[in-house]
């Protein structure tokens, strides 16, 4: 009996097939959302991406993302080295971000140097005024999925 491929495997034999229209739909998401972001954080996407490193570090660690994590908020912080290797980007830079960051409300430094977002679980700071973004965010990925689901057919069932 043949094994049957992935799904994950049999989309991306379709995106090939499909390259330019796939192309043309995640471009468009994608600059839609880039452009979306910076003119939210005012063209500073140096501070969008530092945002979006400890933001996803903080889902990983909070909501259990990952089977692995666990849900204790000290965990959810990061050292702002970790987030420049992460990016790439100067230690410097990155301090200056998280202060940028931490003057909005935003993020704040823990007694151990790490930084981590500022609020409840669930009731972050910055979830809650970026909202607008992340509720057009929302309606963006679901016309990218919609258009890709036309290329490539619906999900399977399992």
């Amino acid at each position: 009996m043949k094994a049957r491929k992935p799904r994950s495997e049999t989309v991306g034999e379709r995106f090939v097939e499909k390259f330019p229209e796939v192309q043309y739909q995640f471009v468009q998401f994608f600059s839609d959302h880039l452009i979306d972001c910076c003119r939210t954080f005012g063209g500073d996407m140096q501070e969008v991406v530092v945002l979006a490193v400890l933001g996803q570090h903080h889902l990983q660690n909070t909501h259990r993302i990952y089977p692995t994590a666990n849900a204790r908020t000290s965990e959810a912080s990061i050292a702002a080295s970790r987030i420049a290797d992460v990016l790439g980007m100067s230690r410097e830079t990155v301090r200056r971000k998280l202060k940028l960051l931490a003057a909005r409300g935003w993020v704040r430094q823990t007694e151990t140097g790490a930084w981590e977002l500022v609020g409840e679980v669930g009731d972050e700071a910055a979830r809650n005024d970026l909202e607008g973004l992340s509720m057009r965010n929302m309606e963006r990925l679901a016309r990218l999925y919609v258009g890709l689901e036309k290329l490539v057919g619906a999900p399977r069932s399992n």
